[in-house]
């Protein structure tokens, strides 16, 4: 049932982690006035952190045959010089934004996260369990 869906992913890979990393500039450049969420008590900076999990995961897939250690430092700073470039931009170019080097902090924490959970993501989703 779900061999449909992680052939989809493994096939759309580049494209996958493109729209998760245009979503995540969106949902940081948009005005928070357009948002509309729910009142729930849960911190920004866990959000930040969240969301810059999933793109670490995303763009890992990309590369997940390419297991050097170039590529996920490589990445890891690309994916925070995107995050800082994107706090540079919510304070320049939103008037309900504020840029803020806690978020910054926050998305790099979670860049990391994602570094290191993605082998047992990976091998949880898409090595097959030998059952004797």
């Amino acid at each position: 049932m779900l061999q449909p869906i992680k052939n989809w992913l493994q096939d759309n890979a580049l494209l996958t982690a493109l729209l998760i990393s245009f979503t995540v500039a969106l949902l940081s450049l948009i005005s928070s006035d357009i948002i509309k969420t729910p009142n729930i008590n849960v911190s920004d900076k866990f959000l930040h952190g969240l969301a810059y999990t999933g793109l670490m995961w995303s763009w890992l897939f990309v590369f997940r045959n390419k297991k050097t250690i170039q590529i996920k430092l490589f990445l890891f700073i690309g994916l925070v010089v995107f995050g800082i470039i994107l706090e540079f931009l919510q304070g320049g170019l939103t008037t309900s934004r504020t840029a803020d080097w806690k978020d910054a902090l926050a998305n790099a924490v979670g860049l990391l996260i994602g570094m290191i959970s993605f082998p047992f993501l990976y091998k949880l989703i898409f090595k097959p369990v030998n059952h004797i």
